[in-house]
Formats: C-alpha cells, structure tokens, sequence
C-alpha cells in the first residue's frame, strides 16, 4: 500500500495500518464501506500532550469530496453522514457515546477534512475529539466527542 503521499512524523507501516484499518472495518457494499473507499488519509502524527508530558496524542487526517450520494434531501450533507465521518477513527470497538455538534453546512462538491486527535485511550475505552471542516469554504461544520469501548468477550455472554 503506498502512503508516500500521507504526511506525518509516524512511521509508514503506522500510516498503511491506518489507511487498511478504515478499509477493513466496514461489510463490502455497505454505506460506510462506500464512503471508507473514497477516504484518503493525509496526515498520520503524533504529538506531546502540554498538560502531561508523558502522554502521547494521535492526530489523524483525512479527506473526502462532499457528494449528492451524502445529501439530507434539502441539498446539504445528511447529519449521519457528518457524524460517520467524524467516528471513523477506530476499527473493532463500539461506540459508547457519541456527542456532535452542527455548525455550518457542507454542500456536493465541497472539500471535507476530518481531524481526529486521541484524549484517552485505556485498555478498554477510547476517546477522541473530532472536528469536520468545509474546506471549501474555510468552515467548522461539526465538532465532536466520540466513547468508543471494546466489545464484550463473548465467552462473558
């Protein structure tokens, strides 16, 4: 998988497990894998927490073309598809809570970037914050505050 493309002070098998995990997730011909194939990650980072040295965060960045196929039917992207978009940083684990809020409309044609930076990540629960911006026009669409957890081993079923 070429990441030569993808900048970012991680390392190039980081950046194609990321690029591969966004893939691998979704069911083939679902929404979610439609809109995963069309995804290009460019920027894959690590950076030091000012507030705890010791912390490391991970900033990921992605890309994708607004399109009529993400339209609400009044001619700007479905919130669901906002919100999809900014949740699309884990692979096996399920959303626990899932906080998004609406700030400007993105229209087909549009340039989105997705920006989704880790706050806490245990052995169980993951957290991050997510911003989608309208490139295009320079806007904040969404921001937003994802729990995601792992699910439960079955055999405690």
């Amino acid at each position: 998988m070429d990441v030569s493309d993808i900048a970012g002070n991680v390392s190039d098998d980081d950046k194609a497990r990321i690029k591969g995990a966004i893939l691998a997730k979704h069911p083939k011909g679902s929404f979610k894998a439609w809109i995963a194939e069309r995804l290009k990650l460019v920027k894959a980072e690590t950076i030091q927490d000012d507030n705890a040295p010791s912390k490391t965060i991970y900033r990921v960045v992605h890309e994708i073309e607004a399109c009529d196929e993400m339209d609400n039917g009044g001619g700007s992207v479905h919130g669901g598809c906002i919100a999809h978009l900014g949740s699309i940083w884990t692979k096996e684990q399920m959303t626990a809570n899932l906080d998004v809020v609406y700030h400007s409309p993105i229209r087909a044609g549009d340039l989105i970037r997705i920006v989704s930076t880790s706050v806490a990540f245990g052995g169980r629960v993951a957290t991050a914050r997510f911003e989608v911006w309208n490139r295009s026009r320079n806007a904040l669409a969404a921001s937003g505050l994802q729990v995601k957890r792992r699910p439960p081993n079955k055999s405690n079923l």
